[in-house]
């Protein structure tokens, strides 16, 4: 008597046994099972690899194993954690495949995930948005940036209670990383509809734009302007012996602009004299011209004691570390 089954209303009949070899953490395994097809062809159904879990012929566990390695560690590593510590050898490709099987299920599910906030012991008074991209080189297309998110959230005082932090694959275009979050924006403001939403970015224009329409305030991050503040005191003491007066000059700058207000505006007058009247080398010249046009640009955004006295951030590190975390990968 043959055996029968059904998937959904189609009605499926066994092929008989057969033999197929399965992955597992310990080595591989070769089991006999049912194979099923319906009476008018088309692909195979195998119950115990639906209800097993297998993908595609690897048990959950050695699934689990092979992507946490390949997340973390990149192929080279994983294929070597795998053979020293597991003593398992396989194939870069089935380690690919692994991979790509695991990122479709991921992408499949992405939009019906959903997880509790944790319980925070204070008041959420302002929440920080934060957007970054970092270029990884891809196989086929070249350098693709690849794109970071982070939603942070402060108590009163200004101290960090926790963060969300979200990365996305490279793409043309970034409507769907946008679209994941805005998704995670809502929430957060459906959670805390009375924080101050503030939003901290690195200049760059198209991170500005989609930030300015979702956040009360909006400011670039005060660690980009010190590296330019640097980049100057190269120019203005590049001698061999001015390593004293460069720093003590630097020293004094980003104290002013930390601390001070209206200390952007004054910088950048004062950096914008040096360059008119000064004569430098050519690449402390366009050192200079670099510092300059920032902080002709974002000298409105960089109001850094105005913030500190409301008890708002003033940097991105969290956003940075997201992405340099991302671009190790």
């Amino acid at each position: 008597m043959a055996l029968q089954s059904f998937l959904g209303d189609i009605k499926l009949t066994s092929k008989g046994l057969y033999h197929k070899t399965y992955q597992t953490q310990w080595g591989e395994a070769k089991v006999e099972r049912h194979v099923y097809q319906s009476t008018r062809g088309g692909r195979q159904y195998c119950p115990l690899e639906k209800d097993a879990r297998i993908s595609p012929t690897a048990t959950p566990g050695f699934v689990k194993l092979l992507s946490c390695q390949y997340a973390e560690l990149g192929s080279s590593r994983a294929l070597f954690d795998l053979q020293h510590c597991h003593g398992r050898s396989i194939a870069r490709s089935y380690l690919k495949s692994i991979g790509d099987a695991v990122g479709g299920v991921a992408q499949a599910k992405e939009q019906a995930w959903t997880y509790a906030p944790p319980q925070l012991d204070k008041p959420v008074k302002s929440v920080s948005v934060g957007i970054d991209g970092t270029c990884k080189l891809l196989t086929e297309g070249g350098w693709r940036e690849s794109m970071v998110g982070t939603i942070s959230l402060h108590d009163g005082e200004g101290q960090r209670l926790h963060t969300i932090q979200m990365g996305a694959t490279p793409e043309y275009g970034k409507k769907t990383f946008y679209d994941r979050l805005d998704q995670e924006l809502s929430k957060v403001k459906e959670r805390y509809p009375k924080a101050s939403y503030v939003a901290i970015a690195d200049g760059a224009r198209g991170n500005g734009s989609y930030l300015r329409s979702r956040t009360d305030r909006q400011w670039v991050d005060f660690w980009p302007a010190v590296g330019y503040l640097g980049q100057a005191a190269d120019a203005l003491f590049s001698g061999k012996r001015q390593g004293v007066a460069r720093k003590e000059w630097l020293d004094q700058a980003c104290h002013r602009l930390k601390s001070q207000p209206g200390s952007a505006t004054r910088l950048y007058n004062e950096l914008k004299e040096h360059l008119d009247s000064g004569s430098f080398k050519k690449t402390d010249k366009e050192h200079l011209l670099a510092s300059v046009t920032y902080f002709k640009n974002n000298q409105s955004k960089m109001h850094y004691s105005r913030h500190q006295s409301d008890n708002l951030p003033i940097g991105s590190g969290v956003t940075e570390a997201a992405c340099k975390t991302l671009g190790d990968l």
